[in-house]
């Protein structure tokens, strides 16, 4: 599995890229879910 790949060469990578995915996820749905209510889009 990758994520023991990543867990014994690097877990600080791994929690990095865990977070940075999670953040472009949360933004992405925010602005799909906003976009339809906001008169400015």
């Amino acid at each position: 599995m990758i994520t023991m790949w990543w867990t014994c060469h690097s877990e600080g990578v791994a929690v990095r890229i865990a977070q940075r995915i999670l953040a472009m996820t949360a933004a992405i749905w925010h602005n799909h879910h906003t976009a339809g209510r906001s008169p400015a889009h």
